[in-house]
């Protein structure tokens, strides 16, 4: 959904608090609403994504693809400094 249908969307719903990780992609998804409604959008570091290798780390794609399964199928790995699944659903809480 672009900014711009999640703006008609919402529009006219009571919405007192917009909340948005702080990817670029995420506030701009709200930006057009955020004016709209005339409130400011809340930035929330733990909404951002899961970190799947250490800081200043490159990873291919192959060991991506390697980490995703091996994360699926065991939700403590750590890989690569990788946060784990336990951990990121424990941030979500």
């Amino acid at each position: 959904m672009d900014s711009t249908k999640i703006k008609d969307v919402l529009r006219n719903e009571e919405i007192e608090i917009l909340i948005s990780s702080p990817y670029e992609r995420s506030i701009l998804t709200i930006k057009d609403l955020a004016i709209g409604l005339n409130i400011e959008i809340v930035l929330e570091e733990d909404l951002r994504e899961r970190q799947l290798v250490g800081e200043g780390s490159v990873i291919t794609r192959k060991d991506f693809f390697l980490i995703r399964k091996e994360n699926y199928m065991k939700t403590g790995i750590i890989r690569f400094q990788a946060e784990s699944q336990v951990k990121m659903h424990k941030r979500g809480q």
